[in-house]
């Protein structure tokens, strides 16, 4: 089992990057976010037979990128993983800060911005099923489904 992962874009938030990575490679996000894109997209169908608009994947990551609010930075120019004043769109309840986390430090590495996202929805259609492939930087994750 490997964690959905990836690397933050120029101008993105840790949240930010989390919330495109885990759409891209797996289709799926939280209710808030799917809000935010039919905020922006009315009548928006998210693969649940609803018959509304469908949106490619570019869109609906276009669409969080832009809804989202500039990173905070630390003293050191570093993104803060979760702000003590959090902005607006990214008060969101499914996602939840496990801290950042010093990595490869003798090597030159950087930093691990974790989140663990709860009551995940799919955004797109196939998303979140065995079906879906995934896109973005050819990274898809295969879903397994776990018992008890």
């Amino acid at each position: 089992l490997s964690p959905v992962g990836g690397f933050i874009d120029e101008g993105e938030s840790p949240l930010t990057a989390a919330k495109r990575e885990v759409l891209e490679e797996l289709g799926v996000g939280s209710r808030r976010t799917l809000r935010t894109i039919r905020d922006h997209t009315p009548g928006y169908d998210n693969g649940r037979g609803s018959g509304g608009k469908t949106l490619d994947m570019a869109d609906v990551s276009d669409i969080i990128t832009k809804a989202a609010n500039p990173p905070r930075l630390d003293r050191y120019g570093l993104p803060i993983g979760k702000a003590r004043e959090v902005p607006t769109i990214e008060l969101d309840a499914d996602w939840i800060f496990l801290g950042r986390y010093r990595t490869a430090a003798n090597r030159g590495g950087g930093f691990l911005y974790s989140y663990l996202l709860q009551n995940a929805i799919p955004l797109v259609p196939g998303g979140g099923t065995v079906n879906y492939g995934g896109t973005g930087d050819g990274e898809s994750q295969e879903i397994l489904y776990l018992g008890e």
